[in-house]
This record gives C-alpha cells, sequence and structure tokens, in this order.
C-alpha cells in the first residue's frame, strides 16, 4: 500500500494497522519504483529498472496532451480505462524510442 504520508491511513482505516505502508511524499518518481519493486516480487520476468519507467514516465507526460486530444479526452479528466487504454496504446507503438 502507498500513502502520500506516514500514518495518515489510521485516521480513516484502523483496521490495516500493522500492514506495511510505505511512504512516497507525493513523489511520482517514488511511486513509480515501489509499485515497480512490488510487481516484480511476483513476475519471473524482469522489469525495466526505476529509473528506466521513471524515463518513460517522462516521455509520456511530454505526449500526454497529445495523445488525449487525438482521442477525443480532456487530458484532466480523462477516466482510469481511457489512461489505461492511451498508455498502451502509446507503449505499443513505442514512441518514446530513441529518446535520449
Amino acid at each position: 500500500m502507498l500513502d502520500s504520508e506516514a500514518y495518515r491511513y489510521r485516521v480513516y482505516l484502523s483496521d490495516i494497522r500493522g500492514l506495511d505502508i510505505s511512504v512516497h511524499g507525493g513523489d511520482p518518481i517514488t511511486v513509480i519504483a515501489k509499485i515497480r519493486d512490488f510487481l516484480q516480487s511476483f513476475d519471473a520476468d524482469i522489469l525495466p529498472g526505476p529509473s528506466q519507467l521513471a524515463r518513460f514516465y517522462a516521455f509520456l507526460r511530454e505526449d500526454w496532451q497529445e495523445l488525449c486530444l487525438a482521442a477525443g479526452l480532456d487530458p484532466e479528466t480523462a477516466s482510469f480505462r481511457d489512461m489505461a487504454s492511451l498508455i498502451q496504446k502509446w507503449l505499443l507503438a513505442a514512441s518514446y524510442v530513441g529518446r535520449a
């Protein structure tokens, strides 16, 4: 589980006391690294490292407005399903390949 602040969950979710809550401090790169490491623990395939995923994320952020507009979506209000679909198409198109 992730949260931007340590122990904030206790105010709302006392039932999860004792679970390892990982604090990310609102930093997207820390979130990326923690989720990647969590997912890696369940998969035998090696995932890209946190720094490579952070670069993908930076490239995606550069392209996000254009991706949404091309799909007729508002970048600020796109649903999770829309975002996941756009990201999947973006990754399959390898739009980040060749960037520094």
